[in-house]
C-alpha cells in the first residue's frame, strides 16, 4: 500500500509510506522517506511506529482539522508543538543528548523527527549527532544506557533502539542488532517471577511499561532488515509468554467475574507481586491500576493478539473510560501526567486504525480534551514541566517530548 501526502506547512517534505506487515498480521507499520537537501535518501520511522499505525500525515492540514478539533484549537496544537520542538532543539547538549540520558535523547529524536516541517534541513545536523551520542552509550552487553542505572537499560535501549531505527544509518545497524540481542536476554522464563516479562537485572520485577517498548522495538525492526526474532518458533515463545505476563498485570475483579472499581485496570507490576512481602518488597509496586499503565498494557494487547479482540483491549478501554481525566494520571494524580498524556493518545490511535477494536476507542472528545489541557500547561520558552520526580518527570526535556508526541497525535 502506499499512497502520497499532500504537502502542507506541518508535513515532512517528500513523504512517501509504505506499508510493512507485523509478525501477527493485524496492524502496518510505515516507514517515512524523505530527500534531504543533498538528494541522500534515508529513512525514518516516526513516532507512529510507537503505536504501530502512521496517517498519510505527520501533522494533518488546517482544513482537515474539524474532523477531531476546531480548526482554532488545532492551529494552536500545532504552534504549540511547533514551540516545543524549537525548545528541545534549544536544549540539546553539545555531545547530542538531551539530559546525558539515552532515553531521553530518544524520545526527544522521536518527538522533533514527528514535529518536522517542510524546511527540515537542520533536523540530520541534530538527529546525527543525538545518534552518535546513543551509539556512544551502548555498553559490552549490548544495552544502551547509563551504567550507573541498571534497572533502567530495559527503558532505555528499547527506546533508543527505536530512535536509532527513525534516523537509520549503517554506524547504527550493529549497536541495533545488539540492543535486540540485550532485550531478548532480558525475557523471564514463564516459570520464574514475572514470567514473560522483560527486567534488568536478573533480580527485578518486570514491568508493564518495559514490556510495552521492548514489543515496540521489536516490531519496529520488522520489514527494516534487522531479523529481531527470525525463528517463527521463537516468536511465538516470546510472543506468547509476554502476552501472559500482561494478562497477569491486569485486574479482573473478583474471581474474574465480579467487577470491582479495578476491574479491567492495568498496574505497572503483575497482580500477584503487587501484595508479597519479600526480599523484593522494596521495589515500587503500584497498589492498583492507573492510566498510564493501563494505556499501556491495552497496546501490548494490541501488538500481541491477531484479532484485537482480547478481552483485556474492551476491559482496559471501559475501566479508561469511567475513570478518564485530563488533568491527571487516574491513580496516580499528577504522578507521570506526561506519560500518561502520550500512553493514552497513541492508544486511541491504535483503537480507532484497528478495525474490529474501533469501537473501544473511548472517550470521543479525547483529543480536545488532551489538546487543551497541554495548551494550558504549556511554559513560556515552549517548554512543559511536572514539579514531580516520578517516572522521571522532573526532567523538562522529557515532558516537553512527551507533550510534542501527544499533541502530534492529537491533531492525527
Amino acid at each position: 500500500m502506499r499512497r502520497e501526502a499532500e504537502l502542507s506547512s506541518f508535513t515532512i517534505c517528500g513523504l512517501r509510506l509504505d506499508g510493512l506487515s507485523t509478525i501477527d498480521g493485524r496492524f502496518s507499520y510505515y516507514l517515512q522517506y524523505s530527500r534531504n537537501s543533498v538528494g541522500r535518501v534515508f529513512c525514518r520511522h516516526s513516532v507512529f511506529v510507537f503505536t504501530a499505525f502512521i496517517m498519510s500525515e505527520s501533522f494533518a492540514p488546517a482544513q482537515s482539522l474539524g474532523r477531531w478539533l476546531d480548526v482554532s484549537t488545532g492551529k494552536e496544537a500545532m504552534v504549540a508543538a511547533s514551540r516545543g520542538r524549537s525548545f528541545l532543539l534549544s536544549t540539546q547538549n553539545p555531545d547530542g543528548s538531551w539530559s546525558d540520558d539515552p532515553a531521553i535523547s530518544g524520545i526527544c529524536i522521536l518527538a522533533i523527527v514527528t514535529n518536522a516541517v517542510n524546511d527540515d534541513s537542520g533536523n540530520e545536523s541534530v538527529t546525527d549527532r543525538a545518534g552518535a551520542y546513543i551509539r556512544q552509550r551502548a555498553l559490552a552487553s549490548g544495552a544502551i544506557g547509563l551504567e550507573s542505572k541498571p534497572e533502567r537499560h530495559v527503558f532505555s535501549t528499547a527506546v533508543a533502539t527505536i530512535a536509532l531505527l527513525s534516523i537509520q544509518n549503517k554506524p547504527s545497524l550493529k549497536v541495533i542488532r545488539r540492543a535486540i540481542g540485550f532485550l531478548l536476554h532480558c525475557r523471564r522464563a514463564s516459570d520464574s517471577p514475572g514470567g514473560g516479562g522483560f527486567a534488568w537485572p536478573p533480580d527485578t520485577i518486570p514491568n508493564i511499561f518495559d514490556c510495552h517498548w521492548t514489543l515496540a522495538a521489536l516490531r519496529a525492526c520488522q520489514g527494516t532488515g534487522i531479523e529481531a526474532i527470525p525463528i517463527t518458533q521463537q516468536q511465538h515463545r516470546v510472543f506468547g509468554s509476554a502476552l501472559r505476563f500482561v494478562e497477569r498485570c491486569r485486574f479482573q475483579g473478583v474471581d474474574g467475574r465480579v467487577k470491582t472499581s479495578t476491574s479491567g485496570g492495568f498496574a505497572d507490576f503483575p497482580i500477584d507481586h503487587l501484595s508479597r512481602n519479600d526480599g523484593e518488597s522494596s521495589q515500587r509496586r503500584s497498589p492498583g491500576p492507573t492510566g498510564a499503565s493501563t494505556c499501556a498494557g491495552v497496546k501490548c494487547l494490541l501488538y500481541l493478539t491477531a484479532t484485537g479482540m482480547h478481552p483485556g483491549i474492551r476491559g482496559g478501554s471501559d475501566w479508561l473510560e469511567s475513570h478518564f481525566s485530563a488533568n491527571s494520571n487516574p491513580g496516580a494524580c499528577a504522578a507521570g501526567i506526561y506519560r500518561y498524556y502520550y500512553h493514552f493518545a497513541s492508544m486511541q490511535v491504535l483503537l480507532e486504525n484497528g478495525g474490529q477494536t474501533a469501537e473501544f476507542a473511548r472517550p470521543r472528545s479525547w483529543r480536545k480534551a488532551l489538546a487543551g489541557e497541554l495548551l494550558s500547561r504549556q511554559r513560556s520558552r515552549g517548554e512543559w514541566t511536572n514539579a514531580l520526580p516520578a517516572y522521571g518527570e522532573n526532567d523538562t526535556n522529557l515532558c516537553t517530548a512527551y507533550a510534542v508526541l501527544t499533541l502530534a497525535l492529537t491533531i492525527k
